[in-house]
């Protein structure tokens, strides 16, 4: 629940001083996102908020997934996710999963160096069982994200937060050695949790 709780904070501060988030050709109201990203990670927990989060997401994008942000669609994603952590039956939890990863692989696809989708998808993978057979994708999101911090480009995603992503990294202990170090030299971590 710690580690929950931090995702929330770092994800809770993404931000830019004009109050927009760029998510490919779209610009996403910085409000409307904060209540998808937070209402996100306590969903984790509530199962209840994850269809107030898809009619938020219709009330504010329209029912029209095709015109959905990137960004957007990654949430939508990671709701599957939730949902498939809540579902009762095997199946169910594997269908709602796979929807998920599709989604994200779609996703990525179209934006490969959002360091927040990048991390929306590390984050849920972290958590996976290896059986299930998506180390591939967990280590090239890890991958991608440590390039992306060691740009230490802040101009939409600052300092503090980016520090977070990179102890969340760390704390995760999926990292390769060589990775570990490079994050170590460049960010200073509080690991004492």
């Amino acid at each position: 629940m710690k580690g929950l709780f931090l995702l929330l904070l770092i994800i809770q501060s993404f931000a830019l001083a004009n109050g927009k988030v760029k998510s490919g050709p779209h610009e996403i109201d910085l409000d409307v996102l904060e209540f998808i990203r937070t209402n996100y990670y306590a969903s984790v927990e509530n199962e209840d908020l994850v269809e107030e989060i898809e009619k938020f997401i219709v009330r504010n994008f329209s029912s029209d997934k095709e015109k959905y942000p990137n960004l957007i669609l990654a949430y939508i994603a990671a709701l599957q996710s939730v949902k498939s952590k809540h579902a009762f039956w095997p199946f169910t939890k594997l269908e709602y999963f796979n929807q998920s990863m599709e989604l994200f692989k779609n996703v990525i696809s179209k934006e490969p160096n959002s360091l927040e989708i990048r991390f929306l998808r590390f984050a849920i993978l972290h958590h996976v069982p290896g059986f299930l057979g998506h180390a591939t994708e967990r280590q090239e999101d890890a991958n991608i994200i440590v390039r992306l911090l060691l740009l230490k480009d802040y101009s939409s995603i600052s300092e503090d937060i980016q520090q977070g992503i990179a102890e969340f990294l760390i704390k995760s202990k999926r990292l390769l050695l060589f990775q570990e170090k490079r994050i170590t030299d460049n960010f200073v971590l509080a690991l004492n949790d």
